[in-house]
């Protein structure tokens, strides 16, 4: 393993960490700075193009509730592997498992997520999440409008 791709994995991994925190804390204004507009959240049967602030706030406040309906303490994210594209583009992927308040395990899915450096830090680009049908992302990006087809999202240098 290269000091890049070290590198890449430890700037995807705190990415993770900072937004499981601030989710936490149910602090959206701080959530909010760790996402590029506009963000396209996919799995397999659903996709979600959030293009503005009150989308993501939205997708926020539905992910805190639905959270608290299955009485969720934990969601854990393990950065499995990253490598810098670019300069300024990583790609990686995370497990993440989530957990009420028994210590069961209510889901786990994986996620391929695209990570970018904007003007004020790192922040999550488009991502690709593998979960289960029923599962806490899938139930909160259901109530997400549809997002267009993947050939028109637009790439990093459509976003400047």
């Amino acid at each position: 393993m290269t000091d890049t791709s070290i590198s890449a994995r430890a700037i995807y991994q705190d990415l993770l960490d900072r937004i499981g925190a601030a989710r936490d804390a149910n602090d959206f204004d701080t959530y909010a700075t760790y996402f590029c507009l506009p963000h396209l959240v996919q799995s397999f049967d659903r996709r979600a193009h959030i293009t503005s602030r009150e989308q993501l706030q939205k997708l926020f406040n539905d992910l805190q509730q639905e959270l608290q309906v299955h009485n969720i303490t934990t969601m854990a994210r393990l950065c499995t592997g990253a490598n810098f594209v670019d300069e300024r583009t990583i790609t990686g992927g995370h497990t993440v498992w989530v957990v009420n308040r028994e210590n069961k395990l209510h889901d786990s899915y994986i996620s391929l997520t695209t990570v970018r450096l904007g003007p004020d830090g790192w922040q999550v680009g488009d991502s690709q999440y593998a979960g289960s049908e029923g599962c806490v992302l899938d139930t909160v990006t259901s109530k997400m409008k549809p997002g267009p087809d993947v050939a028109s999202n637009p790439s990093a240098e459509e976003r400047s």
